[in-house]
């Protein structure tokens, strides 16, 4: 019984784009953050530019986290 190369490269393939993916959605999530900074002063002003791109961003950085820990958890 010899050991399956290429499905043991696929499954660290899959845990490296889950790692890449997690590490991208944490990214996302601290620019979000950043822009949270503003949305205070955004509702201040009556404009809907940082709420919608802190939502936005926030969003995104929440599905990526999943999205690599889904992949992660798959392959681990």
């Amino acid at each position: 019984m010899g050991v399956d190369v290429q499905r043991q490269d696929a499954r660290i393939d899959g845990l490296r784009k889950g790692s890449i993916a997690m590490v991208c959605g944490w990214a996302v999530l601290a620019m979000s953050g950043m822009f949270g900074v503003f949305f205070f002063q955004s509702l201040r002003d009556g404009t809907d530019l940082m709420k919608i791109t802190a939502s936005v961003m926030g969003a995104l950085g929440v599905i990526l986290l999943a999205v690599g820990t889904r992949m992660r958890h798959a392959n681990g």
